[in-house]
């Protein structure tokens, strides 16, 4: 008899595991299939990870249960995608139903409610000469020009250019014939976007793509470390042609949504419709589409974000990861995968190369290139000989003296001013959403705070409410303190709406955008904002960290970064670092094709990781960073890991942790700190409590931390999430 194994999705200790089931007669069942089947007292869907051909009923020590349904005609999991899960569950202590479903898009998960549909529309499929005589003026140039156009043809486009009746009487003479055809939803049309040409290679590039191609004959891990403008993209987009010639396929990921329009842009004007994007702003059905044209080999080249490494290409050249050191590559929900791993598991399965490219390389990448464990590539000068922007650092403890009290430098305000005069274009970035930070009564010292979190509610001027942050909770401004009924309360602290509104009053004249979370919540907004400002119908671009990197704006002569500080005051062992890399990485959108400048206000212009920033020294930054960790015991002297217990009780997450912290103090191979309240210590009524573990043998913490989840996963209505 036929049976598979199935993993059924119920995450748990004691399903963590593969059931055996009975294949029922005229089934036809490949492993990577959904089905559907008896689990318990009840049905469940799940994936099949094996099948066994010949399996006997002594086998078994129970009768087994029939497979109910199968409900793929096609596996929707291939064997590396099966092998990648099994992976990433030993990488970050999860249970392999959740592994396999974060791989899969919305449309193809189990359990699924609502299914996706498969989109179909009439098309003209034949076209039957002769049937219509020239006298049927109509009708004949229909079929004449049905006669030039390449099948099949939509029907729908047929009625608007010739009426619906003329389509008609066609059909009803026979000298057409259509049917429903499978339609994939677009998620681009590369008809609008311009011819991206080639670019010759610079000497600098030129050394660099030589280096990286000796790398890929062996399947190196590298680091392509170029200063900003230095034509990083270029290179690796000439490698990527050189793949695609050979026949293989690669894979292209980016950071943010936000740069996906410009990356996406760029590889469709070169390689045309052999390009697939993968993002989560894609609807269901739209990401549904895009994986499927990728599984059937239409497409050789994967444009997109962190879940775009799981594409189920089957010939992989090569992967590059943009902007490498960004943060967002590390998934925060459990199962908790670090996208870089994945690739490189991936190019050891298809004995090929990854590409980590940066301006600001992160500093365990950085080390690892320095005792060859990735191949170094280095570009240190712009293209056509471009200068780095002049960065100024201005001590905004000197405007306060100087009584300027407003959110802009006399020096802000000034350049600004003359770029404006000069019709070049300004990048501003505030890393702070919204239009005041918190609302407080000048009478008690009342905040009003979330009812549901342990933080202030944010005032956003567009809806005139308080917002929420983490539990999107809403409600109205307040006339009078909540606390003592006082008329004296006030907004404090600015957000990317006040800098708008305070820049229109400055220069009432420029024509601003602006760009954060709040505006590009709608599809497509990241689009809309990236054309206006790239086709110069906007002066002036102001928003959060997404407009730091990435994006490459010509006519940008201007940066400027207000309160450069908050990024250094984050209570994370990483902060100077992702600051010198925020400061460094948006001063580089300045000068891309003349002389440009950065200008950065700070009330700690002394700090080391300012001073690298506009001094444009990763090499100084590394090596001062570098004594930091080592004498603080941090990466890349050692791996981190946290431990995070979430319930409605806070003494329950807590004791849960505290119990875990028992269980580890005495383990000679790890460090364990003790529970502390996260960072934000209630969210949506939750109560979060973490701890911090060090160690260098990652094989055997990852062991206990298995041993953990299984242990733990779900403990007294306590949610236990590891973070590896």
């Amino acid at each position: 008899m036929r049976t598979v194994e199935v993993i059924v999705d119920v995450p748990a200790h004691q399903t963590n595991q593969t059931y055996d089931y009975l294949i029922q007669e005229g089934q036809r069942v490949e492993v990577g299939m959904r089905v559907h089947v008896p689990f318990g007292n009840r049905n469940v869907e799940g994936f099949v990870l094996g099948i066994k051909e010949d399996a006997q009923e002594a086998d078994f020590k129970f009768a087994l249960k029939p497979v109910y349904a199968v409900l793929d005609e096609e596996p929707v999991l291939t064997h590396e995608l099966i092998e990648l899960a099994k992976y990433m569950c030993e990488q970050t202590a999860s249970f392999m139903i959740n592994a396999l479903q974060t791989i899969l898009p919305a449309a193809l998960k189990v359990g699924r409610k609502q299914a996706v549909k498969v989109k179909t529309q009439e098309m003209v499929v034949r076209v039957i000469d002769g049937v219509v005589q020239p006298k049927a003026k109509k009708q004949f140039e229909a079929v004449e020009f049905l006669l030039g156009q390449r099948l099949p043809y939509s029907a729908t486009e047929l009625r608007k250019q010739f009426s619906a009746p003329i389509v008609q009487s066609l059909l009803q003479k026979g000298a057409i014939v259509t049917e429903e055809q499978e339609v994939l939803r677009s998620v681009y049309n590369s008809s609008v976007y311009e011819e991206y040409v080639k670019q010759p290679l610079t000497a600098a590039q030129q050394v660099a793509f030589d280096a990286i191609s000796a790398g890929r004959e062996s399947g190196q891990a590298m680091l392509l470390h170029g200063v900003t403008g230095s034509g990083k993209t270029e290179v690796y987009m000439q490698q990527i042609e050189a793949v695609v010639a050979s026949g293989k396929q690669a894979i292209v990921l980016v950071p943010e949504i936000a740069l996906t329009p410009q990356m996406v842009q760029r590889f469709v004007g070169r390689f045309g419709e052999a390009v697939a994007v993968l993002h989560s702003r894609l609807s269901n059905g739209e990401r549904f589409d895009q994986w499927r044209l990728i599984e059937r080999g239409e497409v050789k080249i994967v444009v997109g974000t962190r879940s775009a490494i799981f594409a189920p290409l089957t010939d992989i050249g090569l992967i590059v990861i943009d902007e490498e050191h960004d943060s967002s590559y590390k998934q925060e929900n459990m199962p908790a995968y670090d996208t870089r791993e994945m690739a490189l598991w991936r190019a050891d399965f298809h004995h090929c190369s990854v590409i980590f490219s940066s301006a600001t390389p992160s500093l365990e990448t950085y080390a690892r290139a320095q005792v060859d464990r990735y191949l170094y590539v280095g570009i240190h000068e712009r293209i056509a000989g471009l200068m780095m922007p002049e960065v100024k650092v201005i001590d905004m403890r000197e405007e306060l003296h100087a009584k300027n009290l407003s959110m802009f430098s006399r020096d802000l305000l000034a350049a600004i001013r003359d770029r404006l005069d000069k019709k070049e274009q300004i990048i501003l970035l505030f890393n702070r959403r919204g239009y005041a930070t918190f609302v407080k009564c000048r009478e008690c010292g009342y905040v009003v705070e979330c009812p549901n979190c342990d933080i202030s509610l944010t005032y956003h001027k567009t809806s005139n409410k308080l917002h929420c942050h983490y539990c999107e909770h809403q409600e109205p401004l307040p006339q009078t303190c909540p606390n003592c009924t006082s008329p004296y309360i006030k907004l404090f602290g600015q957000g990317t709406q006040r800098l708008t509104e305070a820049l229109q009053q400055e220069f009432p004249d420029a024509r601003i955008l602006r760009m954060d979370r709040d505006t590009t919540s709608q599809k497509g907004s990241h689009q809309a904002i990236f054309d206006t400002f790239s086709n110069l119908e906007a002066d002036i671009l102001v928003g959060t960290q997404m407009i730091a990197k990435g994006l490459d704006f010509p006519n940008v002569t201007l940066v400027g970064v207000l309160a450069a500080d908050q990024t250094l005051n984050f209570p994370d062992f990483r902060a100077s670092e992702r600051a010198f890399q925020l400061l460094t990485q948006v001063s580089g959108r300045a000068g891309r094709q003349r002389a440009g400048t950065a200008i950065i206000q700070t009330y700690m212009p002394d700090h080391y990781a300012i001073q690298f920033a506009a001094k444009h020294d990763y090499q100084g930054f590394y090596q001062e960073e570098m004594k930091i960790r080592k004498q603080h015991y941090y990466p890349p002297y050692c791996h981190v890991s946290s431990l995070k217990a979430t319930a409605a009780s806070a003494k329950e997450a807590y004791d849960l942790l505290f119990a875990i912290y028992q269980e580890f103090k005495d383990d000679e191979a790890i460090q364990i700190y003790k529970p502390v309240p996260a960072l934000i210590a209630r969210v949506n009524n939750q109560y979060t409590y973490q701890c911090l573990l060090k160690y260098k043998d990652k094989k055997h913490t990852l062991a206990r931390l298995y041993d953990l989840q299984q242990k733990y996963y779900k403990h007294n209505k306590v949610s236990l999430s590891i973070s590896v």
